[in-house]
């Protein structure tokens, strides 16, 4: 069972994995931006349409003015057009060439000249455009109007060289092409437009570094030719074999055309080319049909035929792509389907089990119950039998160290009445009957006896029970605590003599080493009953547990 779960889940990480893995990724940023780029080419309407509303302003001004005015409208509406659609371009080229003013109007007449060229070599029609061009009066160009000339000759020659890639013609339109591109270095012109010449000339000589060094002044110097320095920086880096900075750029280049409304360009297709061989079939094979669609409108066949041989190409993969995600996805919802009944199965068992469990912990707790419950009683049967033994071994302690005592006691007090004996007979050998009287009635020695006698009981008491007074006050309520008479370093100086325990002390340490008689306790402390009985009453009732447990507690210290 489990081999087979694992089985299945490794089968549908594989073909997420699959499907995840089938491009490439860029970076973040170059991502990003063909996201944008993909947006603004579903909006693409949108930009065309305000280019037109853009166009029927002029239009409206046009049909306004007259003269040179309106041709200059007529200008503007041939620009517009231009990269838009070829067939309306030259319908305003020829409106200009109508006016009356073309009659006297050399400088107006190589205008409409050089522009038709343009139109002819954006339609492929490069015979016409090298017809146009060779009628131009080269000599009587006036610079702007000669900087125009070179510009065209250089786009005319440079599109023969990519039509004619592959072919032994090639190499010589490029170098034609370079010709142009020298003479249009040439001419004065803004600074901006001669460094994005110098970086498509650099390019031209292999020299990617540099053209990257012209275009990044180039975009920094003036935002109108910025869209050429971004082509520029896409070819250096094709070049230098730079993919990722390659399609970057390229991409930046086809989203101002789109964004600009233009219809015929060439950074698109060179970036659906890229997309392709990275592994971005989809996106591809969208871009391509957008520049197709675009091309055909614009009537530029050269765009057209470089979009179309790559979608023949891009086409069959994608399809190709399309059949294999449709059975990555059947075979996706088949592993899913079987995991979705494995994992219904493997409820139905794991909730079989859970009441198994369950019943087996039930009777597994009755079990610990019971164990505890044998447990306490062996427990409480070892601290009974342990409280036995110290005190078998505490009684054995208590005899041999109340024997060691009561023979030296015994041995003292024979001593001190044989010297008291010696003394009394000396002074009835003297004569001294009053000295005599004297000694026998005082009850000095009897107490000297008996600070002695309590002194010697203190010290064995608590040699046994050195913790006793601790232990005691514990059963107490504050301000019923007793401490001793004297400190331990008091009682080295002169153990034999000095007391430690108050008479509340000794009371109920005899209550704690078995004497619980109040007759017995008063008789050997020399105490009335009376005495005894107030003590235990006032210990009794200030006591913290109840009256009927505390000398049973005491007796348990």
């Amino acid at each position: 069972m489990k081999r087979n779960l694992v089985f299945l889940l490794c089968l549908l990480a594989s073909v997420w994995s699959i499907s995840l893995n089938a491009q490439a990724p860029f970076s973040a940023e170059t991502e990003a931006l063909l996201d944008t780029l993909e947006a603004a080419i579903e909006n693409k309407s949108q930009y065309a349409a305000q280019r037109e509303r853009e166009a029927s302003r002029l239009k409206v001004d046009a049909a306004k003015a007259d003269g040179l005015l309106r041709i200059a409208y007529l200008k503007r509406l041939f620009e517009n057009y231009l990269h838009v659609q070829a067939d309306s371009a030259m319908h305003y080229l020829d409106c200009i060439a109508a006016m009356p003013e073309m009659v006297a109007d050399g400088d107006l007449k190589d205008y409409v000249r050089i522009s038709r060229a343009y139109i002819w070599t954006v339609r492929g029609q490069y015979h016409a455009a090298v017809g146009e061009l060779s009628a131009v009066d080269k000599v009587r160009l006036t610079p702007e109007m000669r900087l125009y000339y070179y510009r065209t000759m250089r786009t005319l020659y440079g599109w023969m060289a990519n039509y004619a890639e592959g072919t032994a013609s090639a190499e010589g339109l490029l170098e034609v092409t370079q010709l142009y591109r020298d003479s249009i270095l040439t001419m004065p012109q803004a600074e901006s437009s001669r460094l994005v010449v110098m970086a498509d000339q650099a390019i031209y000589h292999h020299n990617p570094d540099e053209a990257l060094r012209l275009s990044q002044v180039a975009i920094r110097a003036d935002d109108d030719t910025r869209v050429f320095s971004y082509f520029n920086m896409a070819e250096a880096y094709r070049m230098k074999g730079d993919t990722e900075h390659e399609v970057y750029f390229l991409a930046r280049t086809a989203l101002h055309d789109i964004r600009s409304g233009v219809t015929e360009y060439q950074a698109l297709p060179r970036l659906a080319q890229r997309l392709y061989e990275s592994g971005y079939v989809r996106l591809s094979y969208q871009f391509l049909l957008c520049a197709i669609e675009d091309a055909t409108y614009c009537k530029a066949p050269l765009r057209s035929f470089e979009a179309t041989n790559l979608l023949t190409i891009v086409d069959k993969t994608y399809k190709s792509q399309e059949r294999m995600q449709k059975r990555l996805s059947y075979l996706f919802l088949a592993g899913l389907t079987a995991l979705t009944l494995l994992l219904i199965w493997l409820v139905i068992r794991l909730r079989k089990q859970m009441r198994r469990l369950r019943q087996a912990r039930g009777e597994l707790a009755e079990v610990n119950e019971r164990l505890q419950g044998m447990n306490a009683e062996l427990l409480e049967a070892n601290e009974n039998i342990r409280h036995v033994h110290e005190n078998l071994l505490l009684t054995d302690k208590m005899k041999e160290e109340y024997i060691a005592r009561y023979l030296d006691r015994c041995r003292d007090y024979l001593d001190e009445m044989d010297h008291y004996r010696r003394s009394l007979l000396k002074l009835s050998k003297a004569g001294k009957n009053d000295a005599l009287h004297r000694q026998l009635t005082s009850e000095a020695w009897v107490e000297a006896e008996q600070k002695r006698f309590y002194a010697d009981f203190d010290h064995a008491f608590l040699s046994l029970f050195p913790h006793f007074v601790e232990r005691f006050n514990a059963l107490l309520q504050p301000d019923m605590q007793v401490a001793l008479r004297a400190s331990a370093a008091e009682a080295k100086r002169n153990p034999s003599e000095r007391e430690l325990l108050t008479q509340e002390l000794r009371l109920f340490a005899l209550i704690r080493l078995g004497v619980c008689e109040t007759s017995r306790i008063a008789h050997i402390l020399g105490l009335s009953p009376t005495t005894v009985y107030n003590y235990r009453s006032r210990f009794r009732n200030r006591a913290l547990c109840t009256k009927d447990e505390f000398e049973a507690r005491v007796m348990a210290l």
